[in-house]
């Protein structure tokens, strides 16, 4: 049934489209006969039966579509290299060096709808946040022992509308800001960003004193508007993300492993907004647990 539709609808783009009719239906009755007779239509003129070539080899022949993806991929027709490109961000192991593959799509393809695609499939962080307070093995009280707050230093900023940031290492300590601009805790669309939606990183870097004997160290955000990812150090420590709904709730992640005591810290937070006001806009801290 699924394949008695998918020859349907590409019958009816044949019929639809007046351009190289006959080719498309030559074509088309070929592979009809012969599955395995798309992979010589793979660099046909016609940029409608490159795609769907592309299509028919990676559904039926898997094994052999690493080569017509890589070079679909830098397809000059944006629908073959959508076809390449979504077949890959669905199954990675269809070339051997996908990942890259992905990674360079998503810097450097014209098409934005084809980057968001792949952006999304190179996403590589992945954390279950555990909350001392949370945790059904330990018995004990927890109390908070000391208090550090961070939403009043110089906060580092830059919007990331293609959402390549993680890419570029953004969250590393030693990403290269000097083209961040400063802002301070609130939204930013009242810091010169008043029409931006999307994706914006935030970093500030702090300084822990030395050891203090605790159980945990956290760090707490008051609300951030609206979804959240958040590193310390460069090491992913989990996210707040519920849409839209989530804008105003507190949230809290540990850090006990990646704090380093009496020294320098790099606290980086990427934020998604998709309407009106957006970004760190109540306080932050970390908090020291016993």
């Amino acid at each position: 049934m699924k394949k008695l539709l998918t020859w349907c609808v590409f019958l009816l783009m044949v019929i639809l489209q007046g351009n190289d009719i006959s080719n498309r239906q030559k074509f088309f009755r070929t592979v009809h006969k012969q599955p395995s007779a798309a992979a010589n239509f793979l660099q046909d003129p016609d940029p409608e039966i490159r795609r769907y070539a592309l299509f028919l080899v990676i559904e039926n022949y898997p094994e052999k579509a690493a080569l017509p993806i890589e070079r679909a991929l830098g397809d000059t027709y944006e629908t073959v290299r959508l076809t390449a490109t979504a077949a890959l961000a669905k199954k990675i192991d269809l070339h051997p060096q996908g990942m890259k593959l992905l990674q360079k799509i998503a810097l450097q393809d014209k098409s934005q709808q084809i980057r968001e695609i792949a952006v999304a499939a190179t996403w590589p962080f992945h954390r279950q946040i555990k909350l001392l307070r949370n945790d059904p093995t330990w018995d004990y009280e927890v109390k908070v022992q000391e208090v550090i707050p961070l939403e009043k230093l110089p906060w580092r900023f830059i919007t990331d509308p293609l959402q390549e940031g993680h890419l570029k290492n953004y969250f590393h300590p030693d990403a290269d800001t000097s083209r961040w601009l400063p802002i301070k805790m609130g939204a930013w669309e009242t810091q010169g960003f008043a029409d931006y939606n999307g994706v914006a990183w935030y970093q500030i870097k702090f300084t822990m004193p030395e050891k203090i004997d605790s159980n945990a160290v956290e760090v707490h955000f008051d609300a951030v508007d609206e979804s959240t990812w958040v590193w310390m150090n460069g090491v992913y420590l989990g996210k707040h993300d519920k849409g839209p709904e989530g804008w105003q709730e507190p949230f809290a992640m540990d850090c006990t492993k990646e704090i380093r005591w009496g020294k320098e810290n790099t606290l980086t937070v990427r934020v998604y907004d998709a309407a009106y006001a957006g970004g760190i806009y109540k306080p932050l801290r970390i908090e020291i647990l016993k």
